[in-house]
């Protein structure tokens, strides 16, 4: 038995294992022997022939072989269930369907190459194949997807990668021979561009023929021919003139294809024509305006050709010359193409595409971007429909974009193509979508863009009603946060709304009632300021409506010599908001004859302008806190105006007994009370300023004898009665500015400070140290100076300390009194510790002058007189709050002679002790200062290269130093002062 076993081949091993069916074993043997070198051809063809194994697909029992959980990723195999017993089989079983499969994709390579290859001889390669782009054939397509799957992976473009595979899960992109072609792999993806871009270059140097079929030239010239009569037709239509075709403004190609910059090179975009032709091209506006009011509008909201156009050409150069490069990567070489093929298109949805790509060329576009793109819509809208169906829709969604510069640019294309939108579209569509943004756009640059194309809007509008819809927005662009929407609000709407209302008749019945019950309403508001000069920008179109009545336009006398006043500029000058047929300058020549005609009658207009225009405004006036100073001023400004336009005469027998009779009847209630003088009829004080310089101020310059005296019982009246000094301040400053005034005021100023009263005193010396910054040196050294010295020696401490505050002021300007202030300021050094009141304000006089002064004035005067005050402060006050108050303002004087250039010497001397003092008191009673003062200590003592030392100062020592500081400040400063007092005394001597 074992000589029989030691003679079997392996042959026989081989066939025995097969016939018992011990397949695995058969299969592990075949594989040790491949292994080994010795592989058997029986055991080769058995496990080759796929019909071996049918039988073996379906296992007597579910335990036979333990299956992957998943067998769409290898993830999910549980690795450890294949560690148990029967590993080794199953994965040699996995591996012997692996090689079984791949010979199999073998053998079908090779039959699919051949199929391919006979398909391919029938098939004749010409030009006009590869131009119809025919579909790819299953081979090529699986070639080309490898290629492409391998050109994403090495340029990092992993996702798309993934992405593209998922999309092509029946292909295999790890390897080539997955592609099923029976040859070896072609050069990357790149590399076979290189090869067809390098031959397509020799073969158009090779030739001069264009680079598209006949076919394809056919149709161009076709399609040219067919722009070439649209433009002609559009020019008959609108009445261009050959030599205004369609210009170009020029944008620059550049190799970024982020960034769009206007400028004068090479790829050319379409540009509007002037805003004339725009305007006769508009088929329904019924609405009239007089041309120079729509030439100013047009030149304010800066809507024309904002670019100079260069050589005109046609459409359909353009056209021509662009059409090559439509596989250009620059975003703005697609403009003008846009423009034109979208104006030719007859397609709606390649008319939507293309305007949707217009409009989002770029994701944030900045102003010249913008700007280009409004261009081609500008140019779109005039054809035929494409303003209806297409632009307005678009326009409207990229308003609500959350993007600001898209928002912005939908106000911009609105404002562009307001001109060109027939009335129902500006009703329909425009004037909702202006809406939308002005109420829900929280930046402000979106708002000033929504009011300009609001105005130009309104402006076309011509269905009343609408009006009371544009109202209503110019009311509320008038209250914006913003100032400078309220600003155009008020130049560009509200003239414009005004100009149509008194074309409808609706200005006084609608808009100005609607401003003054928004005026009555900010009575107390911040917003009062600005809607007072919003009522005053409109103040020209109610005098027009004054004027428009059959007894003042039968006084029209064009011959007539009365001087008609400047009633406004731009929008609100009646000769741009008044046709040439209205007369304009004789219409307000007739209102001013007849205002000034003693036995006129009131006309409807003028019980109006009397009984209700004038009497709310008066009485929203009343309500106003005088402590509100814009909207003070803004009364004095309108008031002014007012004045001015209606005449000297009207302004004295018509608005000026208004004023009068309330400040008497205000007088008479304040006089009469005993108590909380105060708190009664303080707000009705604002009527003082208004008077004083709007009305009293108008007519004779030279009269000013009605204006001195009402200033003379004010400056009485107003200290008698404990009253708040601002309205006369406001009065006081404004007037000054007027140099012809300035006389007047400070000689009412001059009496005032020799009334025994000392109320009356003081509040002289505080408006005349509140008018030092508008006086000229003239009147300073006529007026100022006396006044000063006269109340210099007044026994009121609070009347000094005013005129110290007036005599620092001065001497820190520049100035022909300075030298003569600071002479005068010396003479209350002596005066600097014998009140609380004189120490402050001295000290506070020292800071204000201590910038300006020559070195040797600060290092002689001001600094020893600092460091007195110091020492002062700390050992000769008793009283924390005093105490507390001097602290301050030698914190503030101290700060700024850190500022000053000081020698060593005088830092020593005198700013370390200053500060040393000021240390203590910091701690004392002032700990919110105590950090700065000591590192400013700490920076003296560096400069003046002094060692540190901790200012320790025993109590017993106090009245010594204080002696000693104020004996020697008394030794050094003695003989000073003397000299002082006698060259002040000649000084006014001489005055």
């Amino acid at each position: 038995m074992a000589a029989e076993q030691d003679h079997l081949s392996l042959d026989q091993i081989a066939c025995r294992l097969l016939q018992d069916n011990f397949l695995l074993t058969a299969l592990e043997l075949h594989l040790e022997l491949i292994e080994a070198g010795r592989e058997l051809t029986s055991l080769k063809e058995f496990f080759s022939n796929p019909a071996n194994f049918e039988r073996q697909s379906a296992p007597p029992n579910a335990s036979s072989i333990a299956r992957s959980h998943s067998q769409a990723t290898l993830d999910s195999l549980d690795i450890s269930r294949l560690s148990e017993d029967g590993t080794d089989e199953r994965v040699a079983v996995l591996e012997f369907e692996l090689r079984k499969a791949k010979e199999t994709i073998h053998g079908l390579r090779t039959s699919l190459t051949q199929i391919s290859a006979e398909r391919e001889e029938h098939v004749t390669s010409t030009e006009t194949d590869l131009v119809n782009n025919d579909a790819a054939r299953p081979h090529e397509q699986r070639a080309l997807n490898f290629l492409v799957n391998e050109y994403l992976l090495r340029q990092g473009y992993k996702l798309t990668a993934v992405t593209f595979s998922e999309e092509n899960s029946e292909q295999d992109f790890d390897d080539w021979d997955d592609v099923g072609l029976n040859i070896p792999r072609p050069p990357e993806l790149h590399q076979l561009y290189r090869v067809t871009h390098k031959e397509t270059a020799e073969m158009e140097c090779q030739t001069s023929e264009t680079m598209y079929s006949a076919e394809e030239f056919t149709r161009l010239k076709n399609l040219c021919n067919t722009l070439e009569q649209q433009l002609e037709e559009e020019k008959l239509k609108s009445n261009l003139q050959p030599d205004l075709e369609n210009k170009i403004v020029n944008v620059d190609a550049s190799t970024d294809t982020t960034d769009l910059i206007i400028n004068e090179t090479k790829t050319e975009i379409l540009i509007s024509p002037p805003v004339e032709l725009l305007e006769e091209i508009a088929e329904d506006v019924s609405r009239e305006l007089p041309p120079l009011f729509k030439r100013s509008l047009t030149r304010l909201l800066q809507i024309s050709a904002s670019s100079t156009p260069v050589e005109s050409r046609s459409l359909m150069s353009l056209l021509v010359e662009t059409l090559p490069l439509v596989t250009s990567a620059k975003k703005e070489d697609s403009i003008p193409l846009i423009v034109s093929a979208a104006q030719s298109s007859s397609s709606a949805e390649e008319i939507s595409s293309l305007i949707t790509m217009l409009f989002n060329l770029r994701k944030r576009p900045q102003e010249l971007e913008r700007m280009a793109v409004v261009e081609g819509v500008k140019r779109l809208a005039m054809t035929g429909d494409l303003l209806a169906d297409h632009i307005l829709p678009q326009t409207w969604e990229l308003a609500g974009h959350k993007s600001v510069e898209r928002r912005l640019l939908a106000a911009e294309i609105c404002l562009a193509v307001a001109p060109l939108t027939p009335s129902h579209l500006r009703q329909a569509m425009l004037l909702p979508m202006l809406q939308q943004l002005l109420l829900e756009a929280s930046e402000p640059e979106v708002r000033i863009g929504v009011v300009k194309a609001m105005t130009l809007v309104v402006a076309y509008t011509s269905h009343e009603d609408k009006y009371l819809q544009c109202e209503e927005l110019c009311l509320l662009a008038l209250e914006d946060q913003d100032s400078e929407v309220r600003l155009l609000a008020q130049q560009f709407l509200l003239p414009v709304l005004a100009q149509w209302a008194l074309q409808i008749q609706r200005l006084d019945t609608h808009l100005v009632k609607r401003l003054l019950a928004r005026l009555k309403s900010l009575a107390h508001d911040s917003r009062c300021g600005p809607m007072v000069s919003a009522v005053g920008q409109i103040l020209p179109f109610i005098l027009v409506h004054l004027a428009s009545h059959k007894g003042v336009i039968e006084k029209m006398d064009s011959d007539s010599t009365i001087k008609v006043p400047e009633l406004g500029r731009d929008l609100n000058d009646p000769n741009i908001f008044l046709g040439e047929n209205d007369s304009p300058e004789n219409l307000i020549k007739a209102l001013c004859l007849r205002l000034n005609d003693d036995l006129y009658q009131n006309w409807p207009q003028m019980e109006w302008m009397l009984s209700v225009f004038l009497s709310n405004l008066f009485d929203v006036l009343c309500c106003v806190d005088v402590a509100s100073e814009d909207a003070v001023l803004a009364f004095v400004k309108f008031y002014h105006q007012l004045s001015k336009s209606m005449g000297q005469h009207f302004t004295q027998n018509r608005i000026k007994p208004m004023f009068k009779e309330s400040l008497r009847q205000l007088e008479d209630s304040l006089t009469n009370l005993d108590d909380n003088i105060e708190s009664q009829g303080v707000t009705s004080l604002v009527l003082i300023p208004v008077l004083l310089v709007a009305i009293l101020t108008t007519g004779d310059p030279n009269d000013t004898m009605e204006l001195s005296s009402t200033l003379r019982h004010l400056l009485i009246l107003l200290p008698s009665l404990k009253l708040s000094l601002t309205p006369l301040k406001v009065s006081v400053f404004h007037l000054c500015r007027a140099v012809a005034l300035q006389d007047t005021v400070l000689s009412c100023l001059s009496e005032a400070c020799k009334n025994s009263r000392p109320a009356v005193r003081l509040a002289a010396a505080q408006l005349t140290l509140h008018s030092l910054g508008c006086v000229h040196d003239g009147a300073l050294t006529k007026f100022v100076l006396p006044q000063l010295a006269m109340l210099a020696t007044d026994l009121n401490e609070e009347v000094k300390e005013v005129v110290v505050a007036a005599y620092a002021e001065l001497a820190s300007e520049q100035g022909v009194v300075q030298e003569e202030s600071k002479l005068a300021l010396q003479t209350f050094l002596k005066d600097a510790l014998a009140s609380h009141v004189m120490s402050v304000a001295i000290t506070r006089a020292l800071a204000r002058i201590l910038p300006s002064s020559d070195p040797a004035f600060a290092e002689d005067v001001v600094l020893p007189q600092l460091c007195q005050l110091a020492a002062f402060c700390l050992h000769g006050l008793t009283s924390q709050t005093r105490r507390m108050d001097l602290g301050q303002a030698l914190v503030a004087a101290l700060s700024v002679a850190l500022q000053v250039p000081l020698s060593r010497q005088a830092i020593a001397a005198t700013l370390v002790p200053a500060l040393r003092d000021l240390s203590v008191v910091s701690e004392q009673c002032m700990q919110a200062h105590v950090d700065a003062v000591n590192n400013w200590l700490r920076e003296a003592e560096s400069r003046a290269q002094i060692e540190q030392t901790e200012p320790t100062t025993p109590k017993s020592d106090k009245p010594h130093l204080v002696q000693s500081a104020m004996s020697s400040a008394t030794a050094a400063g003695r003989r000073s002062v003397e000299d002082v007092k006698q060259k002040m005394s000649s000084f006014l001597r001489k005055k």
